[in-house]
């Protein structure tokens, strides 16, 4: 029986915190059953639990390759977990929400998104360090703690003087190491307060550039995953370029 390690070793070196507790979770379920680990996976009702239970056996088992034949045979034969149904986001309302806000620290997170397309918890630990400003208008971020224990760079595409100069203010007065804005709770709340998620915004920021680059569509779609921080394209077109947010004539320099 042939074990892919380079397989299971990339997964140990680039699993997140968060993924690994629910891979320890799924696995001790899994070992105070009883069951052998294919009765284990008969019993998940959707997809989604299966690949979860098969990564679990990868990272603390290192499964071979027929047993993992074998658990596909039964993940092909689930359903795909039904998502709950999401209110289409209005870009004008998040804006007219957003800009309203007195409070230049709830405000500037999320506009500065819309131009770099993070996670809410990249966003939360983006340091003074961390940004650069740019003499055309534009911005650098780098991006330390990126999902799967990765980093990465963005320079904006798009420009904001509004974020450009008051960013800068606020950083004024930080010290290097110091967070820029509050902690991923608490960016959640705010995002909450004005009736929106973060990851709309992200979508936002990819589709109008997707909609508006000169490039063409294969380069265009480089520079997307770029900013995503996808691996596969697949992702990329899974989860952000339906055409359920209307990026078109939005303003950004304002």
């Amino acid at each position: 029986m042939r074990i892919k390690i380079k397989e299971v070793e990339q997964m140990k070196e680039n699993l997140s915190q968060k993924t690994y507790e629910t891979y320890e979770q799924i696995y001790s379920q899994y070992k105070n059953s009883g069951m052998n680990k294919f009765k284990f996976a008969e019993e998940f009702k959707n997809k989604n639990l299966v690949s979860q239970f098969k990564n679990s056996l990868k990272y603390f088992e290192n499964l071979n390759i027929e047993d993992e034949k074998e658990i596909n045979e039964i993940y092909d034969k689930k359903k795909y977990r039904r998502g709950i149904p999401k209110q289409q986001f209005k870009v004008l309302s998040f804006w007219n929400s957003i800009n309203n806000c007195r409070n230049i620290k709830h405000k500037l997170p999320f506009r500065l998104n819309i131009l770099i397309g993070a996670r809410i918890d990249e966003l939360s630990n983006i340091r003074k360090e961390d940004i650069t400003f740019l003499d055309d208008g534009r911005i650098r971020v780098f991006l330390r703690k990126c999902k799967g224990n990765k980093q990465r760079t963005i320079t904006t595409i798009m420009q904001d003087k509004y974020v450009y100069n008051h960013l800068k203010e606020l950083l004024k007065d930080k010290k290097d190491t110091d967070r820029v804005f509050y902690s991923k709770d608490y960016l959640y709340k705010i995002a909450k307060r004005h009736n929106f998620i973060n990851h709309d915004i992200r979508k936002l920021c990819i589709q109008t550039i997707f909609y508006k680059c000169y490039e063409d569509k294969e380069t265009t779609l480089q520079i997307v995953k770029a900013y995503l921080g996808h691996a596969k394209k697949g992702n990329t077109y899974k989860y952000y370029m339906s055409r359920d947010i209307n990026a078109y004539g939005t303003k950004f320099d304002i």
